[in-house]
């Protein structure tokens, strides 16, 4: 385990002394009280410099706010009132300025302006929102945060739901009255850990059985149990190839193990564990240490590149299964942090997405601290359990 705490350790420092003043300098000007004054950046250069951009989404104000309030548990106690500050500013200009006033929920994306960009409902986009009102209340109990996180659920419930597929629209016209995107399983896992940390702070008795119906909802839409896998589409719809994308086989296996209070043992659990099986089996790269994007039906590479959610994600279901399983084969999450050390991180910052030894994308999005944060509370879980 010494291995694995010095990881760790490294992983955190890096995090606290490289990652977070990124985010820190792009925010400064929340400290002002004036959350709607700029909207938030969406990516950085390798030099750490804003990026400019056409447009600036909801999700990732959504996910900077739950970045910055979750950050807050890793670092020095001097620190941690500006980072909860910074969190609930950006909660805030959330709820200000992405609101759709005119129908309800929340817009995808505003221009530069602040006007709106993209008024589309994006199931996504609306889980995302769900997460970061969880955390806000998690944080503060302010009820106003459980009155968003509910009401968008249930515009989601009212407005999204397709009888035909048994599950939920990925996207809807402004007004709800039509369908733009069919369904697809990422934003229906996103919903699922949303309601998931809104039962956890709420410990409301509706919020799980949300999350019960949508594990239903799940497991009979998506999952196939020929393949063994969780697909990126439903499982019947024949009018697209569908696909397997290893990183969300690991993603949901996280998400369903820290839900192990409510769920218990039942055929979503175990599907979800023979997807994560199956995953660590035939979803890698030669090297062993490294996910690809996308595989076949048949776990044949689609697309080779990997990102760097993908190897958080992975690094995140490894470390939640070796707490869990003493039988786990104890070299596989070492070998998986090496590779996202040297593959990914750098003294300035990250690399978000290479293909063999290119380096394919070199932006930082502030999307992907996000999930900085699961894989890192998961490992500090672990090295706690293992002390």
């Amino acid at each position: 385990m010494l291995n694995v705490d010095a990881q760790i350790s490294r992983l955190q420092d890096w995090m606290r002394d490289v990652m977070l003043p990124l985010w820190l300098r792009q925010s400064e000007h929340l400290d002002s009280g004036v959350s709607n004054s700029e909207l938030v950046c969406e990516a950085l250069d390798e030099r750490g410099k804003p990026l400019s951009a056409a447009f600036h989404r909801t999700l990732v104000c959504a996910r900077q706010s739950f970045f910055f309030l979750r950050m807050a548990g890793f670092v020095p106690e001097a620190l941690v009132e500006t980072l909860k500050l910074r969190g609930l500013a950006f909660l805030d200009q959330l709820l200000e300025r992405y609101a759709d006033r005119d129908h309800g929920g929340f817009v995808r994306s505003l221009k530069p302006d602040g006007s709106v960009h993209d008024g589309d409902k994006d199931l996504y986009t609306l889980a995302f929102v769900v997460l970061a009102c969880a955390e806000g209340h998690r944080h503060t109990k302010a009820a106003r945060y459980l009155d968003v996180a509910n009401g968008v659920l249930t515009l989601v419930d009212e407005g999204f739901w397709s009888p035909s597929h048994g599950a939920f629209h990925s996207v809807m016209s402004r007004d709800l009255s039509s369908s733009h995107v069919s369904p697809a399983q990422n934003p229906h896992m996103h919903l699922f850990e949303a309601i998931s940390a809104l039962w956890e702070t709420s410990r409301d008795s509706g919020h799980a059985e949300q999350l019960k119906r949508l594990a239903s909802v799940v497991d009979s839409c998506f999952f196939d149990p020929e393949i063994g896998a969780v697909l990126e589409l439903p499982r019947n719809d024949q009018s697209v190839p569908n696909r397997i994308e290893p990183g969300h086989q690991f993603e949901w296996f996280s998400l369903v193990s820290e839900r192990a209070d409510l769920l218990g043992t039942s055929e979503f659990t175990a599907h979800i564990r023979q997807a994560f099986e199956a995953a660590n089996r035939r979803g890698l790269d030669a090297s062993g240490c490294l996910v690809p994007l996308t595989k076949t039906t048949g776990w044949q590479t689609v697309d080779a590149s990997n990102r760097i959610w993908t190897q958080l994600e992975w690094i995140r279901a490894l470390a939640m299964d070796r707490r869990s399983d003493a039988l786990a084969d104890p070299t596989v999450l070492p070998a998986a942090l090496d590779a996202l050390f040297k593959t990914f991180l750098r003294e300035y910052g990250w690399i978000e997405m290479v293909e063999g030894d290119k380096v394919v994308r070199s932006e930082m999005p502030a999307s992907t601290p996000y999930h900085f944060m699961g894989c890192a509370d998961e490992l500090r879980r672990l090295a706690a359990a293992q002390r």
